[in-house]
C-alpha cells in the first residue's frame, strides 16, 4: 500500500486516467462524465503542479483505490500549516460494482495514514491534518476513527466537525 504522487511529467497522472477510462468502459460508464467535477479541479494540479499542492493516489499493490488532492496552508487559527486533502475520489469500481465495506475502509485508512506521512515529508512540516469528507458514510466511519485515533501516542485531537476531519499531531 502507498500514496504516490500523480503528475502528468512522469506519466503517471496520464496512466491513471487511462485505467480508470478502461474501468468506466468495463461497466458501460462514460468516463468524460464520470468525476467530472474532479478531474476539472485535479488536471491542471496534475498537469502544471503548484508548490504547496499535489495530487496523490493511494495504491494497493500496482491498483490506484482512490486520489485526492493535498495543499498545505496556513489558515487563520492555526499556529503553524495545515495540511488538507480534498476532492478525494474513489476508483470506478467503487461507484458501480459492489465492494465488501472492508475495503472502503480500508481505502480510507490507507490514505489517511498516507497523508500522515506526507505532514512529516513531502509536505512538512504540517502538524495540523484536516480531511474534506465525501459523504455521510465517510463522516460516520471517521467520527468511529477519532477515539482510536487519540490513543496513538502521536496524534493530540482528532474530531469531525460538519463535513470535516480535523486532526492535530503532537508537538
Amino acid at each position: 500500500m502507498a500514496l504516490v504522487a500523480l503528475t502528468e511529467e512522469d506519466g503517471s497522472w496520464q496512466r491513471l486516467k487511462a485505467d480508470w477510462r478502461r474501468q468506466c468502459e468495463a461497466f458501460n460508464e462514460d468516463f468524460d462524465s464520470y468525476g467530472l467535477a474532479t478531474f476539472s479541479v485535479l488536471d491542471p494540479l496534475a498537469a502544471e503542479g503548484h508548490p504547496k499542492t499535489d495530487v496523490y493516489g493511494f495504491f494497493v499493490r500496482e491498483e490506484c483505490q482512490m486520489i485526492c488532492e493535498t495543499n498545505r496552508t496556513m489558515l487563520p487559527g492555526y499556529d503553524g500549516h495545515v495540511l488538507r486533502v480534498r476532492n478525494m475520489t474513489f476508483a470506478p469500481k467503487y461507484d458501480f460494482e459492489d465492494q465488501p465495506l472492508d475495503s472502503y475502509g480500508s481505502a480510507l485508512v490507507g490514505l489517511f495514514g498516507g497523508v500522515v506521512g506526507l505532514s512529516d515529508s513531502a509536505l512538512a512540516p504540517a502538524r495540523h491534518i484536516k480531511f474534506h469528507l465525501r459523504s455521510p458514510a465517510d463522516r460516520t466511519f471517521f467520527q468511529a476513527l477519532c477515539t482510536p485515533l487519540l490513543r496513538i501516542p502521536i496524534f493530540d485531537t482528532a474530531e469531525v466537525k460538519g463535513a470535516w476531519l480535523y486532526v492535530t499531531k503532537k508537538q
